[in-house]
């Protein structure tokens, strides 16, 4: 960090003369994540303390943190009325650095949970998507965005086994601002790698953005495969899940309407997608996913499986969580070693009219994979 007065906070330390640190939960390029016990309450409960650190501790940039970290923190003390949020219990700023106090989840994340599964039943991946998106519903109804839905994100606690969404987009972008000088104009793209839609990978997320990425967990627990492990159509940018599993028709279709490539083509919020849900699970259709043994995918089909897909963002945002990502979203692209990927953001630039864009990807995915043919008809255009 560049912040001199930088607190490196050590177990047994104590912040704002109540929270006392009692281990590290993960770090990343602006901060860190801490376990903590309140000792001004009866049996000292535990809390997660967040600190966001500026890497510059000039006034303009400073004014402009605490602006920004004031709007946001209002805005998740809202958001934890829900019951499955962790609550806001506390927010301030100690020697030039933030911290965000929330409500401690005990339990484990929705990835180790769908690691210890090969495939999950559809009946039950149904309900596991009826609640994540009645959760998102209500996060929506605040008009917030949360831009890192995915399964690091969401933890099942222990005591009653009811999901938990956490760890929204919103601090992140507390993070990325204060970062940078107030002057200097970037843009971000806050989310993982495989439920980042395009449209939000050049930094506009949509409502339906989060929408994509509960999508994907949807996918992800039929199939029992990771992200960069499912079938994309070059031509289209849309996934042929099904090819690797069959289920009902009416929960393909809400899946696919999930997870088009168009964010316009989607269910724009978590409302629209809840009701599409909530009509499967009073059809009378149970269908039980099986396995799905079909005949060579076609060339087009075939899944680009390059580890870089997997790698969480050029800057590891450990302070907001374990597994959350947040990086610059042009340049993550333009580096990655996934062909169809860098053709379909090129395709995504094209569409804007930002065409020297497109054809850096266009150029970029030849580079990785001379022979994939539509990216030479895309650099043509």
């Amino acid at each position: 960090m560049n912040n001199s007065h930088s607190i490196n906070l050590v177990s047994g330390q104590t912040l704002g003369g109540r929270y006392q640190i009692l281990t590290q939960l993960g770090q990343g390029g602006f901060g860190r994540t801490f376990l903590a016990e309140d000792l001004y309450l009866p049996g000292h409960p535990k809390c997660v303390v967040k600190q966001l650190q500026p890497m510059a501790n000039d006034p303009d940039t400073l004014q402009v943190a605490r602006r920004l970290f004031d709007t946001e923190a209002q805005i998740l003390h809202q958001l934890g009325k829900h019951p499955q949020i962790p609550q806001l219990f506390a927010y301030f700023e100690e020697s030039q650095d933030f911290y965000l106090v929330q409500e401690y989840i005990e339990g484990e994340n929705l990835a180790e949970e769908l690691a210890s599964h090969k495939t999950i039943a559809e009946e039950n991946v149904i309900y596991l998507l009826s609640e994540i998106l009645e959760i998102l519903s209500f996060v929506h109804q605040q008009k917030v965005i949360h831009r890192d839905v995915n399964p690091y994100n969401i933890i099942r606690r222990k005591d009653d086994r009811k999901l938990f969404l956490i760890d929204f987009g919103a601090v992140k972008q507390i993070t990325t601002q204060m970062v940078y000088s107030p002057r200097t104009n970037y843009t971000i793209a806050i989310g993982t790698p495989g439920y980042l839609p395009s449209e939000q990978a050049i930094g506009s997320p949509k409502f339906s953005s989060d929408v994509y990425a509960v999508g994907i967990i949807g996918i992800q627990s039929l199939t029992g495969r990771s992200p960069q492990d499912i079938p994309i159509n070059s031509q289209t940018g849309e996934m042929n899940w099904q090819s690797l599993i069959r289920v009902s028709p009416g929960l393909t279709q809400v899946l696919n309407t999930m997870v088009r490539y168009d964010f316009r083509q989607r269910y724009p919020s978590a409302i629209e997608a809840l009701e599409a849900i909530e009509k499967l699970k009073t059809s009378s259709s149970k269908t039980i996913a099986i396995p799905y043994k079909t005949s060579k995918l076609s060339r087009q089909d075939k899944p680009i499986n390059i580890k870089g897909w997997l790698v969480k963002g050029v800057l590891s945002l450990g302070v907001i969580g374990i597994g959350a990502g947040v990086f610059v979203g042009i340049n993550y692209f333009l580096a990655s070693n996934n062909a169809i990927a860098l053709y379909q953001q090129g395709n995504t630039f094209y569409n804007l009219r930002s065409y020297d864009r497109a054809l850096q990807a266009y150029e970029k995915a030849l580079k990785i994979r001379p022979e994939l043919p539509e990216a030479w008809i895309g650099k043509g255009n």
